[in-house]
């Protein structure tokens, strides 16, 4: 994978290691990423995906979060304030575009965390996101901004797809930056990464 490597010590970064793989068969090829957190914290990226693979970090990172740092997770779920008609239009989409059992318990906070992942994932994608990210210490930083600066580099522009979703964007984003920081901050302790 072009950007493997990159992509693997962001992973580290918030305590996943991260596999790629892809299959002849259909059915599975048709998953862009998963989080297994039952097998360990990993994020698995198919990389015949036609998806920015560090979105898909992104959103996989996300579900993590919401097992490995419920605080982090609950900080990001409250401070989101969701547009109701925005998000019913979502379910409806959702629903439609999702197979398997994911939705039959639970559904209102799976498609809710589904969004959020869908939000980080987004903001993944954006160099100005990355920017703005700060981490205290000065060598983890400087090795994030050189893994992301090299994967954003060659990765394809993204729309922002599910950001009218949220009623305050600013606020949505600078409780982002806040959760991105502190979950690096926490995984720093028990993780070394290289650039």
């Amino acid at each position: 994978h072009k950007n493997g490597k990159e992509l693997q010590a962001l992973g580290k970064a918030f305590g996943v290691d991260v596999i790629f793989y892809s299959s002849p068969s259909p059915a599975i090829n048709e998953n862009h990423g998963k989080s297994l957190h039952r097998a360990g914290d990993i994020v698995v990226i198919n990389k015949n995906s036609p998806l920015s693979h560090i979105g898909i970090l992104g959103h996989e990172i996300t579900h993590q979060l919401k097992r490995k740092h419920p605080d982090l997770y609950k900080k990001l779920e409250e401070h989101l304030e969701i547009d109701q008609e925005e998000f019913n239009k979502f379910k409806s989409n959702l629903v439609r575009n999702v197979k398997g059992v994911f939705f039959k318990k639970d559904y209102e906070n799976k498609a809710r965390e589904e969004l959020i992942a869908m939000f980080v994932g987004e903001h993944f994608n954006n160099k100005s996101f990355w920017n703005k990210v700060y981490v205290s210490d000065k060598k983890l930083f400087d090795t994030l901004v050189k893994l992301v600066n090299h994967v954003l580099d060659k990765a394809l522009h993204v729309v922002d797809i599910v950001s009218p979703h949220f009623k305050d964007l600013q606020k949505a984003r600078k409780v982002l930056f806040e959760v991105i920081q502190e979950t690096i901050q926490r995984e720093a302790i028990n993780t070394t990464i290289q650039s």
